[in-house]
């Protein structure tokens, strides 16, 4: 996507044929339209469309309209990618847009993930922070040098506006004010005019952050008014009526309380908006990585033998993970019962929430070859079904239970992976 051009191309894998479209503004129509009104069209004729396109100057707009109209978007560093001819490295516009539109969405290729409106909001609001946090730390920075070629007593480490006023109406009585360079004295109300400007800055920002965590925390207090009953179910979990159907199963509730209670932490004051770790043991365990799954927030996720993932691993020839949906007797006492568990537990399956963690995240997850409740092979369906790169998976000759030595790595992979700032 450039600034005066859009390079378009299209893929049609039944046809085996590729169109190239060199997209500009016409005197009706925004290059960008003309890119939505052909998605638009080719959505119309009933087939799945994916769209891969370079991440860069336009962001993540682009990719909500083009969902919007029905397509599955991917947002490729393109720079980590190769368009190779002729044995050279060659990228032009044309170029990338042939070769992402060769992409197949089965392709194994890296991709950008894509924030909601909210969570790019937060991450708006923490660049500004550390925007104007830096901007304070650079002015103070600067007064320190300063003072440092004067031989008045000046500061070692960063102080506040008040602080430096005070310092200077005390220094300019002192005999080694008149041995400074007047120009340099000249210099300092400016900066401290600076210094005071950052943090009323920072101040006001910090209520703007304030009003919209509180707004947050209402929407969350509203949520048991939503959810009515979610814990009615008569046989706990699995082997009752409810737990056929998606709406009612009782895991969806407890993935949803996950959520809400991660949103609620999401909302006070104390969190530093920079770590939104989730750990768990067993169907803790199970939560942990669900609550990763579902909240791009998480920064870490440290799971012991999760429950609940490969729920259809049976018929591949693998044992499924607790509470072993497609074993229970209200399945088999129904024709169509497995299919209709399948469908259902699909949505509290461990794996695919693995897969949907943020990729920037960490992932720990352990395993015990002799667990007969959260199979290895199960648990590594979750493990491989993770994005990131920052992983680790710990194998140990155990049953269900966290050895003492691997929740000492689970601890130590979440302390290595948690960013620790002192305010």
């Amino acid at each position: 996507m450039g600034g005066s051009l859009w390079a378009t191309a299209v893929q049609d894998w039944e046809a085996g044929k590729m169109s190239y479209y060199s997209l500009k503004d016409k005197v009706d129509r925004s290059k960008e339209d003309r890119v939505f009104d052909l998605v638009s069209n080719l959505h119309k004729s009933g087939k799945r469309i994916d769209v891969f396109y370079e991440a860069g100057r336009y962001g993540y707009w682009p990719a909500r309209k083009l969902m919007a109209l029905g397509a599955h978007v991917h947002i490729l560093p393109i720079n980590k990618l190769q368009v190779i001819m002729s044995g050279k490295t060659i990228k032009t516009d044309k170029l990338d847009a042939k070769f992402l539109a060769g992409l197949h969405p089965s392709d194994h290729v890296p991709t950008v993930y894509i924030p909601t409106l909210e969570e790019e909001g937060r991450r708006d609001a923490e660049r500004e922070w550390n925007r104007i946090k830096e901007s304070i730390g650079r002015v103070n920075a600067q007064m320190i040098a300063l003072i440092e070629r004067t031989p008045l007593p000046g500061f070692k480490s960063h102080q506040t506006a008040s602080e430096w006023r005070k310092a200077f109406a005390k220094w300019s009585k002192l005999p080694e004010w008149a041995e400074c360079p007047c120009l340099l004295l000249l210099r300092l109300p400016n900066l401290l005019a600076e210094l005071e400007m950052f943090e009323k800055e920072l101040a006001t920002w910090k209520q703007t952050i304030q009003k919209f965590q509180d707004l947050q925390s209402g929407k969350i207090l509203e949520f048991e008014k939503l959810k009515p009953g979610i814990l009615k179910n008569r046989n706990y979990a699995f082997n009752d009526p409810d737990a056929l159907e998606r709406e009612t199963n009782y895991f969806v509730g407890m993935f949803e309380r996950v959520y809400m209670s991660l949103r609620f932490l999401k909302s006070l004051p104390q969190w530093d908006r920079k770590n939104l770790a989730v750990v768990g043991t067993s169907q803790g365990g199970a939560q942990a990585i669900a609550g990763g799954g579902l909240e791009s927030a998480v920064t870490c996720v440290v799971a012991h033998v999760p429950a609940l993932g490969d729920h259809g691993a049976n018929f591949a020839g693998r044992d499924n993970g607790w509470p072993k949906f497609t074993h229970q007797k209200i399945v088999k006492a129904q024709p169509d019962g497995i299919q209709k568990m399948l469908r259902a537990v699909d949505y509290v399956d461990t794996a695919f929430f693995a897969a949907r963690i943020n990729p920037e995240a960490a992932l720990f997850v352990s395993t015990g070859l002799f667990d007969n409740s959260a199979h290895s092979s199960s648990l590594a369906a979750e493990f491989n079904s993770f994005r990131g790169k920052n992983k680790e998976f710990v194998i140990v000759q155990s049953g269900h239970r966290i050895p003492e030595k691997v929740n000492t790595a689970g601890l130590r992979f979440l302390k290595n992976n948690t960013k620790i700032t002192k305010e």
